[in-house]
């Protein structure tokens, strides 16, 4: 699996009064502002809240953590929404999307780990009235100029076909580390989770934006290595766009998918929230 979905569920009484989940995908504008783009992913979030009243058999409760807790838990590698709004000044209305933290202490802490590093970042997708896409993102870090190398036709092709491309809001929990396809179960398993449980990849516009913010509040260059899958699709599918990224730049790299250029793909993986959202209590 290489992009969980994510998705947003309200919480809704009927005339009886029962409680139930309402579900709604909750998808970047990607994707389809174009013809040339496929929703490759929806890249949308899980968040559940259900009680089984009528059978008393299962209480399924959402876990979530204050974000305060979070950063103790993380220290500098979780990026707080303040931090991120020194930044880039998203509307305030828009914040309220985000929400607590959508993963237990128990997995923030087993992310924190030495061998097992992860960065937990707020995912924000508007700037003023304008998406914050991976074009508008530059404005805000000058020091990168060009951010994106080598900058020639194919790249300023490929960066214009992703300018709807954005991060759907919520918190991000992801690898500071690339994974071949084989050490991809390896880490799945150290996660504690199936192969199922884990977003192999995210889009490009939730990566550039973490390592920029990265960057610039801890001098530290995340993803550092070959170059990693990412989820966006070019030509109805036929390109998928890798990321590779060094110190100070980043190159987009469009390939065909399916092709023996897929083989030494290397992974950028996060943790879905659907995984880590609800306890099952039996009574």
């Amino acid at each position: 699996m290489y992009a969980g979905l994510r998705f947003v569920a309200s919480l809704r009484l009927d005339k009886s009064g029962t409680r139930f989940v309402a579900f709604q995908p909750h998808q970047s504008p990607v994707l389809y502002h174009q013809k040339s783009f496929i929703p490759s992913s929806l890249s949308v979030r899980l968040q559940i809240f259900f009680e089984n009243k009528g059978g008393g058999q299962m209480n399924t409760k959402f876990i979530e953590t204050d974000p305060a807790i979070a950063k103790k838990i993380m220290g500098p590698d979780c990026v707080t929404i303040e931090e991120a709004l020194s930044i880039i000044p998203s509307p305030r209305e828009y914040l309220d999307e985000i929400g607590p933290v959508p993963f237990s202490t128990e997995t923030l802490y087993r992310c924190s780990e030495p061998n097992n590093k992860h960065v937990l970042v707020p995912g924000f997708y508007r700037v003023g009235k304008h998406p914050l896409n991976i074009v508008n993102m530059r404005s805000f870090f000058p020091e990168h100029k060009p951010l994106f190398a080598p900058w020639d036709a194919i790249t300023m092709s490929v960066v214009s076909g992703l300018q709807h491309s954005v991060c759907p809001p919520g918190w991000y929990l992801l690898s500071k580390d690339l994974f071949s396809r084989q050490d991809m179960h390896k880490y799945c398993a150290r996660q504690e989770m199936g192969s199922e449980d884990v977003l192999w990849a995210e889009n490009t516009a939730v990566y550039i934006y973490s390592w920029l913010l990265m960057k610039r509040l801890r001098k530290e260059s995340l993803f550092r290595g070959e170059p990693f899958f990412c989820t966006d699709s070019m030509s109805f599918g036929y390109y998928k766009i890798s990321l590779q990224c060094d110190e100070n730049r980043i190159a987009v790299l469009p390939y065909i998918y399916k092709s023996r250029a897929t083989r030494d793909i290397s992974f950028g993986p996060s943790l879905d929230p659907e995984s880590d959202t609800f306890e099952n209590e039996n009574k």
